[in-house]
């Protein structure tokens, strides 16, 4: 019969099931082994500890907060010691899980830094207040009841009107806040949490570094975590500035408010924590030297900019020195080309003669402007021209790219005076213009100077 039972539960209800309920609520758990169809042990072994207890016997619960009625279980007020598993063994040996109880932290978390209040409305239902430490809930202590008003006289705990305040709040302070009503029902759950104040500064060297004291009440310890040995330091304890190993030692002044320290140094990086009486962290000044890299290296950047100029100064005078020394260079004498543009006075063209070199009358010289300017270099080309009645000749001498000499008729002058022209700077053949001729007139002219 029992086998059956055990078979239609899983059946209906699965192996296992899992609850999950809030801290000081009440956690149901539905179950067909409750009486009159089961009667036996119900076992429960809470997570973690292994070890296992019975919670209920024929029908009667041996926990005052476990209630059994028909179908189901109910487990009043559950705390994180009800994390667990509920579960019935069959044949002497054989457990069967009926469900997993999980108790999770609904409480309102809530902030506040070292010195501080903390201000809370209470509902009015809620009846008393009780404080759980952090790190030791079995320990209770009530702040306050609503029926004996006398409760937080003389603490700082105060509250008024439905009106919940609490002053100067430290580390001691950290835990829960259960307000619970007249049949200790949990109304609400409040978890706060206490933290030291943070201070950043960022110094250079020689520069001061003040801390100032959370309160001026009481005394207080400073210790210094240097950031390259990670070894603590206590410059100040219960209020007294030690002499012995001080890091600070001559850079330290203690005054009511706090403490002062300078000239600082590139070593001092670190943290600063201060603590009260009760070793309640109130402070903490986390210091960072800050590296003026520019003032370091400024000489060294000034050293090799002088260096440069001076560098550059000696290089600027050997290179005029040896220009003062060089050998100047003629310039090349100016030469008449028939292709390059004259820079002063007209030029002469003759009429080329025909290739048959028959006897052409030559026209009279006609000036023109200057030619177009040629790309190819000036060069030299004598010239020396023949007139040879009836029949005139021109001799070309030089090499490709020399201007022809003009052509001369023979009604050009008449036959008595034949003048010859004769141009400075050239070489001219040694013939006459004509054989027949007595004299000849030799004209000489500056205009004709173009060289």
């Amino acid at each position: 019969m029992f086998l059956v039972l055990v078979s239609v539960s899983t059946l209906f209800f699965g192996s296992s099931a899992g609850v999950e309920v809030c801290y000081g609520r009440d956690a149901r758990i539905a179950t067909i082994y409750t009486p009159p169809f089961y009667k036996g042990p119900l076992y429960f072994t809470p997570t973690g500890s292994g070890s296992r207890k019975i919670v209920a016997e024929d029908g009667k619960t041996k926990d005052p907060r476990l209630d059994i009625s028909y179908g189901s279980l109910n487990l009043k007020d559950v705390t994180e010691k009800d994390n667990g598993s509920f579960f019935i063994i069959y044949d002497g040996e054989h457990p069967h899980e009926i469900t997993n109880l999980r108790v999770l932290d609904c409480a309102q978390k809530i902030s506040r830094s070292y010195g501080t209040s903390f201000d809370y409305s209470i509902a009015k239902q809620a009846e008393f207040l009780e404080f759980m430490p952090l790190y030791s809930q079995d320990q209770i202590n009530i702040l306050w009841n609503r029926t004996d008003p006398q409760t937080n006289i003389g603490s700082r705990v105060r509250v008024k009107k439905n009106f919940l305040k609490i002053s100067e709040l430290t580390q001691r302070d950290n835990g829960y806040y259960n307000f619970r009503e007249k049949d200790n029902t949990m109304e609400s759950r409040l978890h706060l949490v206490v933290e030291e104040n943070t201070i950043d500064y960022y110094k250079k060297v020689d520069e001061h570094l003040y801390i100032n004291f959370p309160s001026s009440k009481g005394t207080w310890t400073v210790t210094f975590m240097p950031l390259e040995e990670r070894i603590p330091k206590t410059v100040l304890k219960a209020g007294q500035l030690v002499l012995k190993d001080n890091w600070f030692f001559e850079r330290i002044k203690v005054g009511s408010s706090g403490l002062e320290i300078g000239p600082l140094e590139s070593s001092d990086s670190g943290t600063f924590e201060v603590t009260d009486q009760d070793g309640n962290r109130g402070l903490t000044v986390n210091l960072a030297m800050r590296h003026d890299y520019i003032s370091y290296y400024l000489p060294a950047i000034a050293g090799i900019s002088i260096f440069g100029l001076l560098c550059y100064c000696c290089y600027k005078k050997k290179c005029c020195k040896r220009d003062k020394l060089a050998p100047q260079t003629a310039a090349p004498p100016s030469v008449y080309y028939h292709d390059v543009n004259q820079p002063i006075g007209p030029s002469y063209t003759a009429t080329q003669p025909p290739s048959s070199f028959s006897y052409q009358p030559m026209n009279p010289p006609v000036f023109k402007e200057p030619t177009t300017t040629s790309l190819d270099p000036p060069v030299y080309h004598p010239v020396n021209v023949h007139v040879n009645p009836p029949q005139p000749e021109v001799a070309h001498q030089g090499g490709q790219g020399s201007a022809p000499a003009p052509s001369v008729g023979a009604d050009f002058l008449s036959s008595g005076a034949d003048p010859q022209f004769q141009l400075k700077g050239f070489a001219f053949a040694s013939d006459p213009l004509s054989s027949d001729s007595t004299y000849c007139h030799v004209y000489n002219s500056d205009k004709l100077n173009f060289l």
